[in-house]
């Protein structure tokens, strides 16, 4: 079974075009990801040249009931994504910023 997409469209927020950009630096941070890093972020599958869409995998969200097991499993496994120096994105390992893809 092939996962649903998320479609991700720019916000037109003030400064003008911040979630265009935002768009495109996501999709550039996904590219030039580390392999360990890109098995923890969502992939990008599409970006417009503009930067107002993008499409990733679509994902779930993590049951309340989940979190701790899961966050032990983002730190355990993948804990190499870490290291190296800090990027422009964000990246926090909290419920709110973590889904399930495929299970």
């Amino acid at each position: 079974m092939v996962p649903d997409n998320a479609v991700k469209l720019a916000r037109m927020e003030h400064p003008l075009r911040k979630g265009f950009e935002e768009n495109l630096r996501e999709a550039a941070y996904w590219q030039n990801a580390s392999k360990a890093m890109q098995k923890i972020l969502c992939s990008v599958l599409f970006v417009s040249e503009s930067g107002d869409l993008l499409v990733m995998l679509h994902t779930s969200p993590i049951p309340p009931a989940d979190w701790e097991a899961a966050r032990r499993v983002i730190d355990d496994r993948y804990s190499d994504a870490y290291a190296g120096p800090i990027s422009s994105i964000s990246f926090e390992t909290k419920i709110e910023t973590c889904d399930y893809l495929n299970g």
